[in-house]
């Protein structure tokens, strides 16, 4: 017997008598019954079955199975899980729609890592671009003073060849 997660943290254990619960626990967490019936529709589509032959399989009549699918009935874990065993899925895929991702918390801490080590080797970039960008800025502060200088030993030349031609 194995724990299947529907929702954060909702646990659907095949064929315990809690499971009833769960649409309910469903609906409070944003899941509600018309999701799950349309996953139902579209898992039946995929598999190319009419309403009576996955009602066939399901062991139940067609009638029964349409007002599932069309949301007559209401749905229990026991019809989830039926339904999942004939589509070779779990019951959580046929909730939510899609197969969850088994080792989410693994991959989230890799991305969270990797999305780390990307801004510090930023950070790293735009801290060498500062620091580029200050030794620019020293180095054009010092021709500038060296350009005053240049343009103040010219102007004094000037001044003194314009002394020396009034003399």
């Amino acid at each position: 017997m194995t724990s299947i997660v529907v929702t954060r943290q909702v646990l659907l254990v095949p064929g315990d008598k809690r499971n009833r619960i769960l649409l309910k626990k469903i609906t409070a967490s944003g899941m509600d019954n018309e999701t799950v019936k349309t996953n139902i529709l579209k898992i039946r589509e995929e598999m190319k079955l009419t309403q009576s032959e996955f009602a066939d399989r399901l062991g139940i009549s067609r009638n029964a199975f349409r007002a599932i699918e069309c949301g007559q009935t209401k749905i229990f874990n026991d019809n989830i899980n039926a339904i999942a065993a004939v589509a070779g899925m779990t019951p959580e895929e046929v909730v939510l729609g899609y197969k969850p991702v088994e080792n989410a918390d693994q991959i989230l801490r890799e991305e969270q890592s990797r999305y780390m080590e990307e801004m510090a080797a930023m950070a790293r970039e735009y801290e060498e671009r500062l620091q580029k960008k200050d030794e620019k800025i020293e180095d054009l502060k010092k021709q500038v003073t060296l350009l005053e200088q240049i343009k103040a030993m010219l102007e004094a030349r000037l001044e003194q060849d314009n002394s020396q031609k009034d003399c």
